[in-house]
């Protein structure tokens, strides 16, 4: 009961700080209609949250890394998943569940491989939902580039400028693409240079389409030419890769079903007979032909695994 009571009481405190760091007063939900105050509140906020106790914990867990560059890459590849939560917010929460969690499952079970399972479990996890909110909201993206795009061009064809009609685009369609280029927009209006905005668009949005038209878009500026046709040939391009891209899904659907059950089953299986008989699976571990049983079986299955990603690794 004291455990529960020690594992609650951890979560409930990282919450609460979380909560409290996230508080807005009621006449602040009038500034959502004005996207500059919008992002003054949430400025104001991220440097409150610096000075509270998760912002105090995250200095401390980024100092103590002496490997910057990875964290700057991190950084930035979680803030393309576009979550509420800062990074600095992110590792804290993470952290706070490796301690709690791992405290928790080995103070019940007093077994250091499911401690061990656990603790790598809480910490693969958050990485992996960080990279499926990324590749959802590219995919997001993408089905929406070629829409917008056709809306750009109509619109520099009926007179409008660039920004113009990037203005159209921003204004008739949804998020992801409204946000980003509405963002995209507000950097021009306040003096960047247009390969400084779309690079930061493509920083934001990491699409093979969008870079192709942000490649279009800047030789345009550098050579001249027609824009709205230039626009309008990328537009089909986009549509037609879109179409193989997603045959090529089609047909390498069940090559990608058979890999993930080859890695996955060996390792359930073996959990599940751990659970139900662990001085039988033990065996694998303490002795040497178990060993080295272990080690062929874990060749075969990354072996068997790479064969089958590069059939259905198809280049397009």
């Amino acid at each position: 009961m004291g455990v529960l009571l020690i594992f609650f009481s951890i979560l409930f405190a990282g919450i609460s700080f979380s909560m409290r760091e996230k508080k807005v007063r009621v006449i602040d939900k009038l500034n959502e209609y004005d996207a500059s105050i919008e992002r003054e509140v949430d400025a104001r906020i991220a440097v409150e949250a610096r000075k509270g106790p998760i912002g105090k914990i995250a200095e401390l867990l980024l100092h103590s890394s002496s490997k910057k560059k990875s964290i700057s890459k991190s950084a930035k590849k979680y803030n393309q998943a576009d979550f509420s939560m800062t990074y600095e917010e992110y590792l804290v929460v993470k952290f706070m569940g490796l301690i709690s969690i791992g405290f928790f499952v080995f103070a019940i079970t007093k077994n250091f491989v499911l401690f061990t399972m656990a603790l790598v479990a809480v910490y693969v996890v958050p990485n992996l939902v960080v990279k499926a909110k990324i590749s959802k909201r590219v995919k997001a993206f993408d089905m929406q580039l070629n829409e917008g795009l056709v809306m750009i061009s109509n619109a520099l064809k009926a007179g409008y400028s660039f920004l113009q009609s990037l203005a159209v685009a921003a204004e008739e369609t949804q998020p992801p693409f409204s946000t980003e280029f509405k963002i995209l927009l507000k950097e021009l209006s306040l003096g960047i240079p247009l390969e400084d905005g779309l690079n930061n668009l493509y920083d934001r949005i990491s699409s093979e389409d969008l870079q192709l038209i942000i490649n279009a878009i800047l030789i345009q500026k550098d050579v001249g030419g027609n824009l709205s046709e230039i626009i309008e040939n990328i537009a089909e391009t986009i549509r037609e890769r879109q179409r193989i891209k997603n045959e090529v899904k089609t047909l390498t659907a069940q090559g990608k079903l058979s890999g993930l059950i080859i890695m996955i089953m060996p390792s359930f299986l073996g959990v599940v007979i751990y659970l139900f008989d662990n001085s039988y699976i033990e065996m694998l571990f303490v002795t040497l032909p178990g060993r080295l049983m272990l080690g062929t079986a874990f060749f075969s299955q990354l072996l068997g695994w790479l064969f089958i990603r590069k059939i259905i690794n198809i280049e397009y």
